[in-house]
């Protein structure tokens, strides 16, 4: 019984679970935001390759992509 009442008087006192359940939540929408920048990165490099125009043979479209 003493042990739950010194657990929430630390948390009230130091916030150490808050803190971490807030850095998972950060953490996981920082992830989540990545994986959706690189999907819409793709999308526009695939975009940006199916131009005839583009030279830079870092953006020219390979020959698989032309092919298709």
């Amino acid at each position: 019984m003493c042990f739950k009442l010194r657990e929430d008087y630390m948390e009230c006192l130091h916030h150490k679970k808050e803190f971490a359940r807030e850095n998972a939540i950060a953490a996981e929408r920082k992830r989540q935001n990545e994986e959706r920048h690189a999907k819409e990165k793709e999308g526009l490099l695939k975009e940006l390759r199916s131009f005839s125009w583009v030279k830079d043979e870092k953006y020219a479209p390979t020959k698989e992509e032309v092919e298709k």
